[in-house]
């Protein structure tokens, strides 16, 4: 409707604004709207992809490897596979990026220029634009010039300025934060922080046991890290040692900073089948971490998983839906994908279900998990009477 509204307005100005005589020129009046409206735009989508790809090649040159860029979150539009680097685009014009990366090997201390490239590019676009709209004076090029210096000059002051920015409902430090913190001598907590993301790294990478004694080894250096233990507890989670996951959670729940994320991880926890499994307190665990966080994307597909294994599907769709619509991350956006396409074949939307199931895949859902849902969409085909029609 907005759209539609907008289209009325303008075709509205154009006839009042241009004479009938002359409305055999409105093509040409169309395009050249059309090319400043792009070039307008262009000037916000540059200034923020060219930010994160310098983040990223100065990564890659300090020994680490990318994980996912993204531009204009937090809402994503689309997500794209360049290289084995996944690529999240979103729809926020005046959004945010960020690059995540994770280092090859262990490090000492904290990188320089990984958070200064950022703004460094900001900061050379700004000059270009500024030398360029005086080379230029005069002309509309002089002007796209000018605009491009204002926007790089706002980011460049921004990304510098504020020691934290909000990203998928987060709060995450900001470039001039961490130029900050590598300036800084380190202390307990960044010493620990290094070896943790390190430790990730080598879960992403599929070196699990390794990661397992590197996160021991931590534990034992920084015993009073309660952020190790909750590292440690994902883990242990993953690998199907549950009750000593939940010691680690059940110790952390109490942690002015990583008590809510250990709050999450526990109604997961005890979602799953077993001894363990208490859906009251993993109900009351995920309300409660929701409400201290509302919008966070993450904790409401959490949430959703607590109600659809309670059984309370109707409940647990508008998270999901909530969930799908901002996830940033891919794998998880891919999960919720598989149970967005269960809650269409309910519906008896089998096309849509396997749009769902094949973006899944793209974004790296586990296979066993797709095939799980598929069977399930399959035997739900069987049974609906339109399903030939479908």
């Amino acid at each position: 409707m907005a759209c539609l509204a907008f289209i009325a307005t303008a075709a509205w100005v154009v006839a009042w604004a241009v004479p009938s005589k002359d409305w055999h020129l409105l093509a040409e009046i169309w395009g050249s709207a059309a090319l400043i409206f792009v070039a307008a735009a262009a000037v916000p989508f540059l200034a923020v992809l060219l930010h994160e790809l310098a983040h990223g090649l100065a990564a890659v040159c300090t020994g680490y490897r990318i994980y996912c860029i993204c531009v204009w979150a937090p809402v994503p539009l689309f997500h794209v596979k360049v290289l084995g680097k996944w690529f999240v685009f979103g729809n926020f014009l005046r959004g945010a990026g960020y690059c995540i990366a994770y280092p090859k090997r262990l490090r000492r201390s904290l990188p320089l220029l990984y958070p200064t490239a950022g703004p460094l590019a900001n900061f050379v676009l700004m000059v270009v634009g500024a030398l360029g709209w005086a080379r230029f004076s005069g002309s509309w090029f002089a002007i796209w010039l000018a605009g491009t210096a204002i926007v790089n000059a706002i980011y460049l002051v921004s990304g510098l300025a504020r020691s934290t920015a909000w990203i998928a409902g987060r709060p995450t430090l900001t470039d001039g934060a961490r130029m900050l913190e590598a300036l800084r001598p380190l202390g307990e907590r960044e010493r620990a922080r290094l070896k943790l993301e390190y430790a990730w790294g080598l879960a992403v990478e599929g070196r699990l046991d390794e990661a397992e004694v590197m996160v021991g080894e931590c534990a034992m250096e920084f015993p009073n890290q309660r952020e190790v233990d909750s590292f440690r507890a994902s883990l242990l989670q993953g690998r199907g040692r549950l009750k000593e996951a939940f010691t680690l959670l059940e110790g952390c729940l109490r942690d002015a900073e990583v008590g809510d994320d250990a709050g999450a991880a526990l109604a997961l926890l005890l979602c799953a089948e077993g001894d363990l499994r208490n859906l009251e307190r993993a109900d009351t665990l995920s309300r409660e971490v929701l409400a201290k966080a509302p919008g966070v994307d993450r904790l409401s597909m959490i949430r959703g998983i607590v109600l659809l294994t309670s059984d309370r599907t109707q409940e647990a769709k508008s998270y999901f839906n909530y969930a799908y619509e901002r996830l940033l991350d891919p794998a998880a956006r891919g999960y919720v994908a598989t149970v967005m396409a269960l809650y269409c074949a309910q519906e008896n939307d089998f096309r849509r279900a396997g749009r769902y199931l094949r973006q899944a895949l793209y974004l790296g859902a586990r296979p066993s998990a797709v095939r799980s849902f598929a069977r399930r969409i399959r035997q739900l085909k069987k049974l609906s009477p339109g399903a030939s029609a479908a």
